[in-house]
């Protein structure tokens, strides 16, 4: 059955967790749709994003809530780069989120691999 409006799914959902209405948004939108998710669990967004706290991050960049899997994935020294010189043109809001976002950025960022350490190797090790 092919889904042509949120209304028909919402109808069915409602009521739900925000942690499943968070894996349902995923599943059927690809993505974090804060409406959706407040539709489905008859909170107010501010309850929602409390409640999804370390789930998904606000990504001030393009301006969309991010599944941690997407957010917390790729090139995290550039997205932290990107994001902090975001910080002085938010709200206070975004701001607050923003900086969640950041602290978990920073954790994210790989250790680095010492000169010492490194190994590289030219073909067949019995060359």
């Amino acid at each position: 059955m092919q889904w042509q409006t949120k209304l028909p799914l919402i109808a069915i959902l409602r009521g739900i967790t925000p942690d499943e209405a968070l894996a349902s948004s995923l599943n059927f939108y690809g993505r974090v749709d804060m409406d959706y998710i407040g539709q489905v669990t008859d909170l107010p967004e501010e309850a929602v994003i409390g409640a999804l706290r370390g789930e998904m991050f606000y990504n001030p960049v393009s301006g969309a809530w991010e599944h941690k899997g997407l957010f917390l994935a790729g090139n995290v020294i550039d997205k932290h780069r990107a994001i902090v010189s975001c910080l002085p043109d938010l709200s206070d809001r975004e701001r607050e989120w923003t900086e969640i976002a950041v602290k978990a950025l920073e954790a994210a960022v790989p250790e680095a691999i010492p000169y010492e350490e490194l190994d590289i190797n030219m073909g067949e090790r019995w060359i």
